[in-house]
């Protein structure tokens, strides 16, 4: 199978609500990289689905939102999600971490 990514993804593992309407669905992530990350859950939604991920980040009173939709939706292990909206303080937040700067899965 030809690889898609454009950046390489880093392991990381983070709490996260993903947000779809009204509904909100706690996930942990997997990996991320500048591009989108993968969220494991048992309930995948389908692709084309557009989606909130909402992060607390240290010395933030709001937690950061990022919009994205889903590309890649697997009934086993989760689903992968393309960043829509990358905010600033989110790709600080994930090139800062120490997972983040950790090895490239």
């Amino acid at each position: 199978m030809e690889e898609k990514r454009l950046q390489p993804r880093r392991f990381l593992r983070v709490d996260l609500d993903l947000v779809e309407g009204d509904h909100i669905l706690p996930v942990y992530s997997r990996d991320v990289s500048q591009g989108g990350i993968f969220v494991e859950t048992p309930h995948p939604l389908p692709q084309g689905t557009e989606v909130f991920l909402r992060f607390n980040s240290p010395g933030r009173s709001e937690p950061i939102k990022i919009r994205g939709c889903v590309v890649d939706s697997s009934r086993k292990s989760g689903m992968g999600i393309k960043f829509l909206n990358l905010v600033d303080e989110a790709l600080d937040l994930f090139e800062n971490l120490e997972n983040f700067e950790g090895r490239e899965s």
